[in-house]
């Protein structure tokens, strides 16, 4: 066989051309080619730009993770909604970041596996009566323009008046100026939103509304960068750096509301403690106050009787001192007269004795006489006859309150 040069360079040429077309979709697989991404400049925390312009957030963090494990060389830049989303539908840009799945956008978008759900919740005032979707009739509701919150509202059918803005920062600030009766947001970007610009006179209220799943959007014709963002998604999960990431963005704010949330049943429980205790306190102390009383009532009646007691020993005592010294006086006077004057002395000790007298009778003259008698106005009394006993003497002129009864001396 002849070999002849201009075929061997007619063949160099194909395996040339070949190698090189083998490199380039090679080199497009591995991810040299640059893939423009974009998504939302103004949706914190999933994804905005910070301080110096930078785009930042929890899509944009997961989506640089996805690029470094699979080897995407990417260009990111955030924008308004409206725009990346007519940039993907045009095939300007390849992916759109943190985009929610519907069946009317799969039939021109593809979407990853989702790594996120997103619920919304209504946001109210503090002193507002508004609990749940059934308290909306007749209120003013302000809602994001474009979002899925407003044909969710105007599927309900309420009788209410719908506002739109631009941001659900702007539809926050605006509630929490009273202009309106309520939103509804994703949760976690309005406890985010609260948190960062003070709104503290407002809260979620009722269940989780319009749960999202949180995908990348790919432009129709890409499979291979479908596969290996799904491929990049999967790892990340594994990892466990979806779920770091999920913590520094996402779980912060949850944490916060959970939190609050323990420090209120806490502090009701506190709250109830203190009220028995204090209760019980109270109920122990009237119960104390009684016993104290019961006791101090029981102690004075005691001393009380202790000293009508003390006080009639002492004047039995002192009766009994008299008695004796009558006795002694008796004993030892050998003159009537004198023994009537000394007993007269002595009872004056015990009772008054300015007026005083001692009577007899005479059994057989049946007759009173006085041997002693001392009063301040009247004289001694002749004998007084008795006929029926002695108390007829007390019907006469002679004042008997103070004398001494002596059995007859015959």
């Amino acid at each position: 066989m002849r070999f002849r040069f201009s075929d061997y360079v007619s063949r160099s040429r194909t395996f040339i051309f070949i190698l090189f077309a083998a490199l380039t979709y090679a080199n497009t697989i591995a991810g040299e080619e640059i893939i423009r991404v974009s998504g939302h400049y103004n949706y914190p925390p999933y994804e905005f730009l910070d301080p110096s312009g930078g785009p930042t957030g929890f899509n944009v963090e997961i989506f640089n993770e996805v690029a470094k494990l699979t080897g995407l060389e990417v260009q990111l830049e955030l924008g308004p909604w409206e725009e990346v989303y007519t940039a993907l539908e045009t095939g300007e840009i390849d992916v759109l970041i943190g985009m929610y799945f519907s069946a009317s956008r799969a039939e021109k978008f593809d979407f990853t596996i989702p790594y996120e759900t997103v619920s919304y919740s209504l946001f109210i005032r503090g002193n507002s009566s508004i609990r749940r979707l059934d308290d909306l009739s007749g209120k003013d509701i302000v809602l994001v323009e474009g979002g899925v919150s407003i044909n969710y509202i105007t599927e309900q059918h309420f009788s209410s008046t719908i506002h739109q803005v631009s941001s659900s920062i702007d539809a926050l600030r605006l509630l929490a100026a009273g202009n309106y009766d309520c939103t509804l947001i994703p949760k976690v970007q309005g406890q985010y939103n609260i948190q960062r610009y003070g709104f503290n006179n407002i809260e979620a209220v009722g269940p989780m509304l319009l749960p999202r799943n949180l995908s990348f959007a790919v432009v129709k014709g890409k499979p291979e960068l479908l596969t290996k963002l799904n491929e990049g998604l999967r790892l990340l999960k594994a990892s466990g750096q979806l779920e770091r990431i999920h913590k520094k963005w996402i779980d912060i704010y949850e944490q916060n509301r959970l939190v609050k949330r323990q420090i209120i049943r806490f502090s009701i429980w506190i709250a109830i403690a203190f009220i028995i205790l204090l209760l019980f306190s109270i109920g122990w102390v009237s119960t104390l106050r009684k016993r104290v009383k019961e006791k101090t009532l029981g102690l004075r009646q005691e001393i009380s009787e202790r000293k009508q007691v003390e006080d009639a020993l002492q004047q039995a005592n002192h009766l009994q001192e008299v008695i004796y010294k009558i006795a002694n006086a008796a004993s030892g006077s050998g003159n009537l007269d004198q023994l009537f004057s000394l007993i007269r002395q002595t009872l004056h000790d015990v009772i008054d004795t300015s007026n005083f007298y001692i009577a007899l009778i005479d059994k057989v003259k049946r007759e009173l006489y006085f041997p002693y008698f001392v009063d301040e106005k009247d004289e001694e009394p002749y004998p007084i006859p008795v006929t029926s006993g002695l108390p007829d003497i007390y019907s006469g002129p002679i004042d008997l309150r103070y004398s001494a009864k002596v059995k007859s001396l015959d």
